[in-house]
């Protein structure tokens, strides 16, 4: 096996070997292990991670839990077994009818809850498109509303802020439904600065700092509602936890590349601006890193996106910009990848990069810098052979990159 190959597939096993790491089942688990063992509880779990953080509740709470609602990603949907439960699946990233159904379920099951039983709540990445009740809009107008915040390259709390607008459940507004219940919000964080306010568009969090919205297009601005102050009811006891986050991610590869006799440069401020910009960073840190290098980011780059772009999410972009920064450069290996198991509206999750990927793509007739430009780097990174498939990971702790000098 040549050293270029090796070192892909050490990555990967690195990636995996991290997301381990952050699963929902397992992060869930250890979380509850010290809450009070005594009583019934309902269970909601909602997002990317929901099957498998509600097996997290089921290995704690057992027959204690009296009823859960567990609303995931269609296509997500987790064969295991959920005693007890409901299971919905919704539509992601733009929502769709279920994503409306799922919010008048989730009401519904409050309402039907006993009021003196606490109710855990597992919110994952995911959940703004999977759970919905509007506000002064219909689907169609937000669906329109959504594909335009994917292709903005607004930062997320701008993004929320906006979702925020047209929601009677987002930012806090559910917890009007929750009367004088004891909450737990245990949440897997997919955002930088891990804001509860911000994982889920808060849907149990009154942001008390004022967001100021984006320049908005005039359809969206004419159908802004008038401001509303969300108070958070005085009845309800919300405790909020994040039971997993990037940084452990990138602490656990950080951990199994040391262990298998790499040197490690562990970045601790995340990715998350432009991705051609990032792309020439990250590229530029790779060329200057000594043998045996492994180099860890974590982060979301923004892509803004053309009026038809092609096939590929953010990370199969940024492994793009990258391989054609690196191109030539036998001894760089890249990985780019969600810990969702997602990138964009494909069923890839990423790419893993070298410094033949822009050559072999060339080979079979494409352009790096072409497929770029048109937001077509998915199409472009399967003709090169580099995309990477994992599958739904039972977690969502926004992406990681990892990099590998080798002499």
């Amino acid at each position: 096996m040549d050293v270029t190959n090796s070192t892909r597939q050490f990555l990967q096993a690195t990636f995996f070997h991290a997301l381990r790491a952050v699963d929902g089942r397992r992060c869930v688990a250890e979380a509850l292990t010290h809450c009070d063992d005594r009583g019934e509880v309902y269970v909601v779990a909602i997002g990317k991670a929901a099957p498998a953080m509600a097996l997290g509740a089921l290995d704690v709470f057992g027959d204690r839990l009296t009823a859960g609602l567990v609303i995931s990603k269609k296509g997500d949907r987790s064969e295991v077994d959920l005693p007890r439960m409901r299971h919905l699946s919704a539509g992601h990233p733009i929502l769709d009818e279920a994503s409306l159904v799922a919010g008048q379920a989730l009401l519904a099951f409050i309402a039907e809850a006993d009021p003196q039983r606490p109710m855990v709540f597992l919110i994952s990445g995911g959940t703004s498109a999977l759970v919905e009740v509007p506000r002064g809009v219909d689907l169609a107008w937000l669906q329109r509303l959504y594909r335009w915040l994917l292709g903005s390259g607004l930062p997320i709390h701008q993004v929320n802020a906006v979702r925020r607008q047209f929601s009677q459940i987002k930012g806090g507004r559910l917890l009007r439904y929750l009367g004088g219940r004891q909450v737990l919000n245990m949440m897997i964080c997919d955002v930088p600065g891990c804001r509860p306010a911000d994982i889920g568009s808060g849907l149990l969090v009154a942001d008390e700092v004022s967001v100021p919205l984006p320049v908005l297009p005039s359809w969206i601005r004419e159908r802004l509602p008038p401001p509303e102050v969300v108070a958070r009811p005085v009845a309800v006891d919300v405790a909020h936890r994040i039971v997993a986050d990037n940084r452990r991610a990138r602490l656990a590869a950080a951990a199994y590349a040391r262990e298998r006799g790499w040197v490690i440069q562990h970045f601790q401020e995340l990715v998350v601006r432009d991705c051609r910009r990032e792309a020439a960073r990250i590229a530029a840190a790779l060329q200057q890193a000594a043998p045996q290098n492994v180099l860890i980011w974590g982060g979301e780059v923004t892509v803004t996106l053309p009026a038809r772009p092609g096939r590929g999410g953010r990370n199969q972009a940024l492994a793009l910009a990258v391989a054609d920064c690196i191109a030539g450069h036998d001894s760089i290996v890249f990985l780019a990848a969600g810990t969702d198991g997602s990138d964009g509206m494909t069923a890839e999750c990423g790419a893993v990069v070298d410094g033949q990927t822009v050559l072999r793509g060339q080979r079979q007739g494409y352009s790096a810098r072409q497929a770029l430009a048109a937001a077509d780097a998915g199409t472009f990174l399967q003709a090169s052979g580099d995309l990477l498939c994992s599958g739904a990971t039972g977690t969502n702790v926004m992406d990681l990159y990892l990099g590998a000098k080798v002499r």
